[in-house]
């Protein structure tokens, strides 16, 4: 998902990492399949990007909401190994 600039700005993407690692190990101990895996911030775009393995989109949205993490934006991705081709490469 795609985040909003958190009120501290940048600076503050710690605590973002910090509450959303809470956030969803809080979830986890409810029930929800839903692990935080990481956040990837692009200055140049001024954009942040924060990664869940969610059952859905919808649980990660509620991870963000119980983090206080505004989302701009959300969509559901595949990962892809490269170490699963057996090609050496």
């Amino acid at each position: 998902m795609e985040i909003a600039r958190p009120d501290e700005g940048w600076g503050g993407l710690e605590s973002v990492v910090a509450r959303a690692r809470r956030a969803s190990a809080e979830l986890r101990r409810e029930g929800t399949e839903i692990r935080f895996v990481r956040t990837i911030f692009v200055p140049e775009d001024d954009a942040c990007f924060c990664l869940f393995a969610a059952a859905s989109a919808d649980d990660a949205l509620e991870a963000a909401h119980l983090a206080g993490i505004r989302c701009e934006s959300i969509a559901e991705g595949v990962a892809i190994d490269d170490r699963s081709r057996g090609d050496g490469q």
